[in-house]
């Protein structure tokens, strides 16, 4: 499904990965909260299972902290939790809210693979509307330093 394609957390990661791979530092954490405004989401089991589009807004907290040692590895922690990001259904008007947290470590090094999974759900009002989603990540650091990302496994299911 397209929406697990252009999650926040998985582009963040992704560009983390990109700036350890080209830049060397014993010792990097970010710490944030950003905003997290106009991204439209398509919500296949709201509306009675029709569907509809919900713009969400709000603050999503990243953390971050990732180390390089003398032998090329990276070694790091990831942590996205959404802190009070909601949506407004177009056709019903109905209040979705995102919860729950994604967060993993990594161990790799430049030439190898590492893995991301990604936990993604939007509660609406009711039952039968929860869209719950997962996808899980290959991401290769080549030799070169670029990053490659390739959709693994994805599943959404309405709850």
């Amino acid at each position: 499904m397209q929406v697990f394609n252009k999650l926040t957390a998985s582009a963040l990661f992704v560009s983390v990965l990109m700036l350890v791979a080209t830049v060397g530092r014993a010792g990097v954490t970010v710490n944030t909260t950003v905003p997290y405004d106009g991204s439209f989401v398509f919500i296949p089991c709201a509306n009675d299972g029709a569907g509809e589009m919900a713009e969400f807004t709000g603050p999503l907290h990243i953390l971050f902290t990732f180390t390089m040692d003398a032998n090329g590895g990276i070694h790091g922690k990831f942590h996205f939790q959404p802190m009070g990001l909601i949506a407004t259904g177009e056709d019903t008007g109905d209040v979705y809210r995102a919860t729950g947290e994604s967060q993993g470590t990594f161990n790799t090094k430049v030439g190898s693979v590492t893995t991301f999974n990604n936990n993604f759900n939007i509660i609406g009002p009711g039952t039968g509307n929860n869209f719950l989603g997962h996808e899980n990540l290959i991401v290769v650091i080549d030799a070169g330093g670029n990053v490659i990302v390739d959709v693994a496994h994805i599943t959404a299911d309405c709850k």
